[in-house]
């Protein structure tokens, strides 16, 4: 895990989870907030792979043209 955003996603998935095995039928907050968080995680993994290809293209544009 190259940066924080995809720690973050992992978390949130694990704890959305938890909440959606341990809810119940009829429960009133368990359901749509294990829901909402498996939502951030794939929102979170998207933008840790945004960053990673950001630094990819930081890293190509710092380094030197060989395009000789």
């Amino acid at each position: 895990m190259r940066n924080g955003a995809y720690t973050l996603a992992v978390l949130s998935a694990v704890l959305g989870l938890v909440l959606l095995a341990v809810a119940g039928r009829g429960s009133g907050v368990a359901t749509p907030l294990g829901t909402v968080l498996l939502i951030v995680a794939m929102l979170l993994g998207g933008m840790g792979k945004v960053i990673d290809v950001l630094g990819h293209v930081r890293e190509g544009a710092a380094g030197p043209d060989e395009s000789n």
